[in-house]
């Protein structure tokens, strides 16, 4: 009857003592899992420390803003890159590149037409040469020893150039005539063989050689030699013209009118 009891009391200091470790087990798996979880989810990326992590930019996007920050505008594809860059990592202030200042110089704007109407055409003194040109053996000169003098021939028949302008004063759109006359002041008549116009517009020059529509000009007469009939152009800053005549018998007549 005794030797059962001898027996139970051993077994049961094994169950207990299993119970306790396997308590004791479980109760160190749970306290180890928030200590392994905790620093991975705490511990920002190095050299993003004290900025906020909501909508933060990656590195490798920050290093794209600061390659564009630093390439100058045009210099390629590492250019463009880093501009893109730029623009995703929120990178503002960056001066505009020559592209956003081409178009700000340039030529002057056009004049307005109220500046246009205060202007006026303005004659020159009209001239006369021969150019059959003047002999060595002038009475009175000495040309081949003279240095800065001009000798020019006398006309055989003296005569001058004259403008006519309609409208007076122009603006742009305005349809124009400018008559370009030949006063003949000698006793013979001038038979034109030639008529040229040089024209000079904002700077650029244009000569014409014209067909006159008069043959002649008779003593002491004033004839009509060639009629201009133009539009005036609103791009119109300066404009000048010089009419040249020339007769048969090689005078030169010359005459220039300015818009000013």
């Amino acid at each position: 009857m005794t030797e059962p009891r001898r027996t139970s009391a051993p077994f049961g200091v094994i169950v207990a003592v299993l119970v306790l470790v396997v308590v004791a087990a479980l109760v160190a798996v749970l306290s180890r899992r928030p200590a392994v979880e905790a620093p991975e989810a705490s511990t920002p990326p190095p050299g993003v420390e004290g900025r906020a992590t909501t909508g933060q930019a990656p590195p490798a996007v920050e290093a794209g803003a600061r390659e564009g920050a630093a390439a100058p505008a045009g210099a390629g594809a590492a250019g463009e890159a880093g501009q893109a860059g730029a623009v995703q990592g929120g990178a503002a202030g960056a001066p505009p590149g020559p592209s956003d200042r081409r178009g700000t110089a340039g030529a002057p704007p056009p004049l307005t037409a109220q500046a246009m109407m205060r202007r006026a055409f303005v004659a020159a003194r009209s001239s006369v040469e021969n150019r059959r040109g003047v002999g060595d053996d002038v009475s009175g000169f000495d040309v081949a020893g003279s240095k800065g003098v001009e000798v020019k021939r006398a006309p055989e028949i003296p005569g001058r150039i004259e403008f006519s302008m309609e409208p007076l004063r122009v603006k742009p759109g305005d349809k124009y005539s400018l008559r370009i006359s030949l006063v003949n002041e000698g006793k013979k008549t001038i038979e034109i063989a030639d008529v040229q116009v040089r024209t000079i517009v904002n700077g650029r020059e244009t000569t014409q050689q014209l067909r006159p529509q008069v043959a002649e000009v008779a003593s002491h007469q004033n004839e009509i030699v060639y009629e201009l009939r133009r539009a005036w152009e609103r791009t119109t800053a300066s404009w000048s013209l010089e009419a040249v005549i020339i007769s048969r018998r090689q005078d030169v007549y010359r005459n220039r009118v300015t818009w000013k």
